[in-house]
């Protein structure tokens, strides 16, 4: 799974791995700049905590229930560009272990 070439994802990466409980995989190199929805990619994913936020997110247009319930997600996002983000619904609810800065969002 790290090796998936996503970079021809032209649309969406929706639901991914929703409900993949025990998900963990390092998908850090994953080449994300053509993706623009992005709603409900972890969600449910409880195990899923790895350093993603190196992904380019310039065309995301939703984050909507992206970490809903990934209660083990603690990494920085920070730097993700988040300018043409319309859809921020429940991003993070029930992500009980994520405690990082948004400032720049």
């Amino acid at each position: 799974m790290p090796q998936w070439d996503v970079s021809n994802i032209v649309w969406k990466l929706k639901e991914a791995f929703q409900d993949r409980s025990t998900f963990n995989a390092d998908i850090t190199g994953w080449d994300t700049s053509n993706v623009q929805n992005m709603g409900h990619v972890f969600k449910r994913c409880s195990a899923f905590n790895q350093p993603i936020g190196g992904w380019n997110t310039a065309k995301v247009d939703k984050f909507t229930k992206m970490f809903y319930g990934a209660t083990t997600f603690n990494q920085p996002l920070n730097d993700w560009n988040s300018g043409k983000v319309q859809g921020f619904y429940m991003t993070f609810r029930d992500a009980v272990a994520f405690d990082q800065p948004l400032t720049s969002w």
